[in-house]
């Protein structure tokens, strides 16, 4: 599925993704604790351009759900990466239970979306 989001006086600028996830983590506080997670992964992410409150809200949601719906026996072990795409895009995915391979049955769910990485300034 494919969402374009938009909004009015969106204050775009410079996002550092990382500082970003540490914050949508911090918010997940409880849930982590409840899902029992005991392993983060994070690959270095890149900064780019955008509403520094839309990227939190993502990161919160793709968090969010790989932890929700996580239907292994043992801690989501979550693994968050981000690459650099074609086209001046950025791909950031959240893995739980290290899943390498999309709908592979038993072997855990990712969620990922991708975001124009916008002009350098």
């Amino acid at each position: 599925m494919t969402c374009r989001l938009q909004e009015d006086g969106a204050a775009e600028r410079r996002v550092d993704l990382n500082d970003t996830l540490c914050e949508a983590l911090g918010d997940l506080d409880a849930l982590i604790a409840r899902s029992g997670a005991s392993t983060f992964q994070m690959d270095r992410l890149p900064t780019i351009r955008a509403d520094p409150k839309r990227m939190r809200r993502l990161l919160h949601a793709l968090i969010s759900n790989a932890l929700t719906f996580s239907r292994s026996k043992r801690p989501p072990r979550i693994v968050i990466s981000g690459r650099l795409l074609p086209g001046g895009l950025v791909e950031i995915a959240v893995r739980e239970n290290e899943v390498t391979a999309r709908g592979r049955p038993g072997g855990g769910a990712m969620f990922s979306m991708t975001v124009p990485r916008g002009r350098r300034s």
